[in-house]
């Protein structure tokens, strides 16, 4: 998958299965061009669902985009996530504020997963 900024926007994908159980190789690059032009960002799990519902193994393919994506936001978050403390009380605070700013990312990766050490005590839920 290839992103272009500043926008964040899908402008190329490719996709193939390799080795499968059935030992079956193909190629779902053509299927996988529904998402160009999807933007990372806000409500992608559900878009990148609604696009790829149609096609086979689309479950698959989705948690897949969904990690490339999350890839994608952790190169831009990176320095932010740097900043927290080292002590384990600081970094729980400074991850619990952060989660508390901005509700999307409770859930998003497993460090901020709901039952996560970091996440103790935070009284917020995912919607």
């Amino acid at each position: 998958m290839l992103v272009q900024a500043p926008d964040l926007e899908i402008f190329d994908i490719r996709g193939s299965v390799r080795r499968s159980a059935v030992g079956e190789t193909r190629d779902f690059s053509e299927d996988l061009q529904a998402v160009i032009g999807t933007r990372v960002g806000p409500g992608l799990k559900k878009i990148i669902r609604g696009l790829l519902g149609g096609i086979p193994l689309a479950e698959t393919w989705a948690i897949l985009l969904e990690e490339c994506c999350n890839g994608v936001i952790m190169v831009y978050t990176k320095e932010v996530l740097l900043q927290a403390p080292k002590d384990r009380e600081g970094e729980k605070e400074f991850f619990r504020t952060m989660v508390q700013a901005n509700p999307r990312l409770l859930g998003s990766c497993a460090a901020l997963a709901v039952d996560s050490p970091l996440m103790a005590g935070l009284d917020s839920k995912p919607a």
